[in-house]
């Protein structure tokens, strides 16, 4: 009861940064209490593991030190996609008690794994898929994964209380600011670019039930830069945040490309969506989504409607946060963590 009442951190240690958000309830709905960002060591984290352990620690440290926040039990997920395993299963109906044993054996069963090496959890996304049938979405992450990551919490001085899926916090972030679209029977994606990983999950009334990875991330995009224009990594990173100006017209080429290819790998996920041959919408967050013209290049690639999802369409943000950059920039970079937040709030 006590993370309800004070809320919960939202802890997204990336790439390149940690981002932690701070939610409280409102009557309209909630607002910030606090949002801090900080970058990490370049090789902190590698491929999702994080490999520079004290470097991340100390960095959560000067977090609580600096904000002394109200709350330390934090909301997080496991930085690796690739120590996640997550699948959308149907189950024979039993009683909610039976249905938590027995998602630890479906586990083994739909991905090979030994259930000794991995801790399990599931829920119900749809009770009545048919009269004897429900719906799970089922979710296995290797247990030296989670270990290793509630040990940096534990050992910066918060206290982790509950471990989510990126995938999740993103989609509870949408749900809470756009509920009547997330309730509709319409097939909506969002599509997260983040620093490394990019995420493609799509939803229709009954939470995601198609989540695919994306080979392509804005890594890629600063690569591209670097070996076109012969520019250095920052300086590459800058121009493409705002911060610098593009001094070619070449940049806007390479941003038209750099769309292309990410056109093409989210076309690869549409044969899978049910029912429809695209869908109806998608939603676009991360650090990608701040590419300029990107929203609308996306959209003309796809042939779909496309817009930057708005994490502050129901959540009030202050403009004492502005300088931490502009409301959309704010939303781009933070959704996985106000997502995480939201869990002390709802």
């Amino acid at each position: 009861m006590l993370g309800r009442k004070k809320g919960l951190l939202g802890v997204d240690i990336g790439s390149s940064s940690v981002k932690i958000s701070l939610l409280e309830g409102t009557k309209e709905g909630a607002k910030v209490k606090d949002l801090w960002i900080s970058p990490l060591p370049p090789e902190a984290i590698a491929e999702g593991d994080i490999m520079e352990r004290d470097a991340v620690v100390e960095t959560l440290k000067r977090y609580i030190d600096e904000k002394k926040p109200s709350t330390k039990n934090v909301a997080s997920f496991i930085p690796n996609p690739r120590a996640l395993n997550i699948k959308r299963i149907k189950m024979d109906k039993l009683p909610p008690e039976e249905v938590k044993e027995q998602i630890k054996w479906q586990a083994e069963q739909y991905f090979g794994l030994d259930p000794t090496e991995i801790s399990v959890d599931g829920d119900i996304v749809d009770p009545d898929v048919s009269e004897t049938e429900i719906e799970v979405m089922l979710v296995a992450a290797r247990n030296d994964a989670v270990l290793d990551y509630v040990s940096v919490l534990k050992s910066s001085g918060l206290a982790p209380k509950v471990l989510d899926v990126h995938v999740f916090a993103l989609y509870n972030v949408f749900e809470f600011n756009y509920p009547d679209i997330a309730k509709s029977e319409d097939i909506n994606g969002v599509l997260h670019i983040g620093k490394n990983f990019s995420t493609v999950f799509y939803f229709a009334g009954k939470g995601p039930y198609l989540i695919r990875d994306i080979r392509i991330s804005i890594r890629d995009l600063i690569n591209m830069m670097q070996e076109r224009l012969d520019l250095s990594y920052e300086d590459s990173e800058a121009i493409i945040k705002g911060e610098k100006e593009a001094s070619s017209a070449m940049t806007f080429e390479i941003y038209r490309e750099y769309t292309s290819r990410v056109a093409d790998e989210v076309k690869k996920t549409f044969p899978y969506i049910e029912k429809k041959e695209t869908p109806d919408r998608i939603y676009v967050s991360g650090g990608g989504s701040l590419v300029p013209e990107f929203i609308q290049n996306l959209a003309e690639e796809l042939g779909v409607q496309t817009e930057r999802m708005n994490p502050f369409e129901r959540i009030s943000l202050s403009d004492e946060f502005y300088e931490l950059g502009t409301p959309e920039i704010l939303g781009a970079l933070f959704a996985p963590s106000l997502g995480l937040s939201l869990r002390g709030v709802l």
